[in-house]
């Protein structure tokens, strides 16, 4: 399985997991995928994420509400360093 995305070279290698939001009425995180692979698609700016196995579903984690306005594209986050 894998779906193809636009992700920028500096994140490549940083990418383990991708989680996916489904929009309203739902408004929240419901599956996440591990990364297995990541390769350029074909001669464009997208790649191509495989993962491991199927996204799992998981408890939706609804997004804080922002003043200016709700999620409207892919975001990229990075896990802190303790």
């Amino acid at each position: 399985m894998h779906e193809t995305i636009r992700i920028s070279s500096s994140m490549l290698n940083r990418i383990k997991y991708i989680a996916a939001y489904q929009v309203a009425p739902i408004s929240a995180i419901t599956h996440l995928a591990e990364v297995a692979k990541i390769e350029k698609y074909k001669e464009t700016n997208k790649n191509i994420v495989y993962f491991k196995e199927p996204a799992k579903e998981i408890n939706p984690v609804k997004l804080i509400p922002r003043e200016k306005g709700q999620l409207r594209k892919h975001r990229g986050t990075l896990p802190m360093k303790s």
